[in-house]
């Protein structure tokens, strides 16, 4: 798997596989992506999204946020102005957080992300019901998505993105088929 920061995504279609539907996930299966720091500034301001590309696993079925920021405290930005656009394979398919249009809240939302510190959000299972196949070209952009000259600048440092994936289609029923002669011997 390969991560690396861009400036635009490229490609067009969507890369869904036909595993079965997760409403988990299994952990021992997470990979872990540190981004590190980045600093996000309102477009007002002539800042721009910050973007990572990443060529995908196999069956993965969404992701959790971790991160620190500083420079909010004492300011009217908020920690939730932040937006995160996801899109595989050139097609945006979920975006979470910031200050207009939100779509899907942080957990860290609102007036209880006002000052620095490490905040967190997930597992937000995206695509629990058609998991993503492996070599999907990921692009996560990160955006201070409050464009007002007001905005402070929001410094992220130890960010990462947790993917959360499901097994293999072939792996489950193994795991299935495990389970059923452990059961018959037991009898």
């Amino acid at each position: 798997m390969k991560i690396s920061r861009v400036l635009a995504a490229t490609g067009a279609g969507l890369a869904i596989t036909a595993a079965a539907s997760a409403d988990n996930f299994d952990p021992a299966l997470d990979i872990v992506l540190d981004l590190g720091s980045f600093t996000l500034i309102s477009p007002a301001n002539g800042g721009s999204p910050v973007d990572f590309d990443v060529i995908g696993p196999a069956d993965v079925v969404g992701f959790s946020f971790a991160g620190d920021v500083s420079g909010i405290s004492g300011t009217s930005s908020w920690a939730s102005d932040m937006q995160l656009n996801i899109s595989i394979d050139g097609m945006q398919v979920f975006s979470i957080g910031g200050f207009s249009g939100v779509e899907n809240n942080w957990d860290f939302q609102g007036s209880g992300s006002t000052n620095d510190g490490f905040y967190q959000s997930g597992p937000h299972l995206i695509a629990k019901d058609n998991p993503v196949a492996e070599g999907a070209d990921w692009t996560f952009s990160f955006v201070n998505d409050w464009n007002s000259t007001a905005a402070a600048d929001m410094d992220w440092s130890g960010v990462t993105l947790t993917i959360h994936r499901i097994p293999t289609p072939g792996a489950v029923g193994l795991v299935g088929l495990a389970g059923l002669a452990a059961v018959r011997r037991r009898r």
